[in-house]
């Protein structure tokens, strides 16, 4: 038997239940809910359920099986995600992807770096109508919200009990607008921008150049392994608008002193390695 399948068997008289240890226990109570929910008889009357006979083997096809929220656009809050951890239950889903991090918003209390929360959880409007980039139509109206760290601890906590792993998102090198518009000294143009209001691609993407960044990026890094459990941080890499590198007279400037003729999306990555030591062949 793995390590999350079970055997149920509910006869006449008796309902027996086997797993290897408690997660595989905890999967057989949903699937026991969702036969009572479908598979059974309900008298209010006479105050009881009585459940057909079955027989089920079952363990997982994947090990991974993943729902994806993402609050960098719109903030959900606790009690919402805590339905969303019941409703993953329920379906057997073990791992919570949690996108807390985009140019749109910064959903997540970094100590070192309250700005982040102040001002980058905040935007002044929110695109709406068509589901396109760089839609014209707006709300008009503010949108914000983050988690404290005391919050995400009760979050993580709260999964746990339900056999779901958290796996934070925290974006890099773009899709971090909403940090430069905190930290304008991030950005490659240090200009001093706001937290978008469309949900295209960021208007700015953090400096490769800046040894400040490499340390903002460290100490962020260093705050979110300390509240997650979780053995993987998702840190994207994707989607990276390099023409503000191009533009950019330090960025070219770094490239040629470190022999980098690689494909952009390598640069990416060699960003990454050398911040944390890693060898990239």
């Amino acid at each position: 038997m793995s390590d999350e399948g079970y055997e149920l068997s509910v006869s006449e008289d008796k309902i027996i239940i086997c797993a290897k240890n408690n997660t595989g226990w905890f999967y057989a109570t949903q699937t026991l809910m969702q036969i009572c929910s479908y598979n059974s008889y309900y008298s209010k009357y006479e105050n009881y359920i009585k459940i057909k006979e079955i027989k089920i083997k079952d363990t997982p096809r994947f090990k991974w099986r993943s729902f994806m929220l993402d609050e960098a656009r719109y903030f959900k809050g606790m009690k919402q995600v805590k339905m969303l951890l019941d409703e993953m239950a329920f379906l057997k889903m073990n791992i919570f992807h949690w996108h807390l991090v985009d140019d749109q918003g910064w959903r997540i209390e970094i100590k070192k770096y309250p700005k982040l929360t102040t001002i980058g959880s905040k935007r002044k409007s929110t695109q709406i109508g068509p589901l396109q980039w760089e839609s014209p139509m707006q709300s008009a109206e503010p949108h914000e919200g983050f988690y404290t760290q005391k919050e995400i601890k009760e979050i993580i906590a709260y999964a746990k009990e339900r056999h779901i792993t958290v796996v934070p998102e925290i974006e890099m090198p773009g899709h971090s607008t909403a940090a430069i518009a905190s930290y304008p000294w991030l950005g490659t143009s240090r200009e001093e921008i706001e937290v978008p209001i469309k949900f295209g691609v960021g208007k700015d993407v953090y400096d490769v150049t800046n040894e400040r960044t490499y340390q903002f990026l460290t100490d962020v890094l260093d705050e979110v392994m300390a509240l997650f459990p979780s053995k993987i941080i998702h840190i994207g890499g994707d989607e990276v608008k390099y023409n503000h590198w191009k533009s950019s007279a330090s960025v070219q400037k770094y490239m040629k002193q470190n022999n980098l003729a690689t494909p952009a999306d390598l640069q990416v990555y060699w960003f990454f390695a050398k911040s944390y030591g890693l060898v990239i062949p």
